[in-house]
């Protein structure tokens, strides 16, 4: 788990601290106020790629071509241009004069950090930089370097290295060394579908070593009549589907008749039991979900958490969401929660922690904590 976490010079943060981080977080604060951006720093440094980061949070479209090659570095290239123009805004203020630098303290000892520079080398600086480069100079011969990104990773006593190389307006050339797994992240965008095909499989996953369970504890929180959930593939659709099997019908239900709410803890419920030993992300944490059942929600994503040993990542724009956290917390026993508001101090994002005591008195108060 991530004790604390430390940004500087990523897209709105000049340099914003967080201590004594706990199992489960959430974040709250006026628009624009840096919560996705938060999510996107502890993506990169989990190791996800950055173009995947890119593509997850802002929903850029992209169209790549992977050239591998055995060993343990490879190559791609990617298209458009805006990706390009996505990495420049990593950039507080979009100065690339900056060095970018996202570090946690993880566990006891564990120090793991991430930084990204701008490197203004020439073709000759960057063979030099990367001494089994040979392979690849017929991708890069009379092929002008434009400017090269570094992705700098520190974890622990080892390095990794990313080289996202500009090699025109319209190409670039990435150039990696195999990162390794972190540790596993799933990450729930505001914007994104529920139950894509690609969660499905998430959730097929979990069949195959045996741990659907993990989704059918949490879910009967919600629906105490849930036998088990099945993958049937829908030729109309054209895709596969998950069916609720009901101990009270002889038939499968279809997920989507079961309501909004249903859809969504499904989701969230296969999100996690992927997240086993890691993090998930959770962006507007409210959507889809009636205000109703948000207490026992967050009870029931507290305990499976606490059991898969994932780490919670929230944000929210519902006061609503903050209480019902803190009352669920409050009466579990083990208030292994904090919330976090990301507001403007002197010009700069900064984030105000509330502990057990102080959110309490807000909220009994109706302070504005939103």
């Amino acid at each position: 788990m991530y004790n604390s976490l430390r940004i500087r010079n990523f897209r709105g943060f000049h340099d914003l601290v967080l201590d004594d981080l706990a199992r489960i977080n959430l974040f709250a604060g006026k628009n624009n106020t840096g919560k996705t951006a938060l999510l996107e720093a502890l993506l990169l440094l989990q190791g996800v790629s950055p173009e995947e980061v890119i593509a997850s949070l802002r929903q850029v479209e992209r169209q790549r071509r992977w050239v591998e090659r055995p060993g343990t570095e490879r190559i791609r290239t990617w298209l458009p241009a805006e990706m390009e123009e996505e990495i420049l805004l990593f950039f507080h203020q979009k100065d690339l004069e900056q060095i970018i630098e996202i570090s946690s303290q993880v566990g006891e000892s564990v120090r793991r950090s991430l930084k990204i520079v701008l490197k203004k080398w020439s073709a000759k600086e960057l063979r030099k930089e990367l001494s089994d480069l040979f392979i690849y100079e017929d991708l890069l011969r009379r092929r002008p370097i434009d400017r090269v990104f570094l992705f700098d990773y520190q974890d622990g006593d080892r390095n990794y290295k990313i080289f996202y190389i500009i090699v025109s307006k319209k190409d670039s050339l990435i150039i990696s060394d195999e990162l390794p797994a972190f540790g596993a992240s799933s990450y729930r965008g505001a914007r994104d579908f529920f139950l894509t095909p690609e969660i499905i499989g998430d959730y097929g996953n979990l069949e195959k070593t045996g741990e659907t369970e993990i989704v059918l504890q949490l879910l009967r929180f919600i629906e105490p009549r849930i036998d088990r959930l099945i993958t049937i593939y829908d030729d109309r659709r054209n895709e596969p589907m998950l069916y609720g099997a009901l101990r009270d019908m002889q038939y499968r239900v279809p997920l989507y008749v079961m309501g909004d709410g249903m859809i969504r803890l499904v989701d969230l419920a296969i999100r996690l039991g992927n997240a086993r030993n890691g993090i998930l992300l959770i962006d507007e944490f409210e959507n889809g979900l009636h205000w109703s059942i948000l207490p026992t929600v967050w009870e029931a994503l507290g305990e499976t958490a606490r059991r898969l040993n994932v780490q919670v990542f929230a944000t929210t724009h519902s006061y609503e969401c903050i209480k019902s956290a803190h009352e669920a917390f409050s009466k579990s026993g083990l208030y292994d929660f904090r919330f976090y508001r990301l507001e403007y101090v002197a010009g700069e994002i900064q984030a105000i922690a509330y502990d057990r005591e102080t959110l309490g008195i807000a909220l009994e108060e109706e302070w504005e904590v939103r």
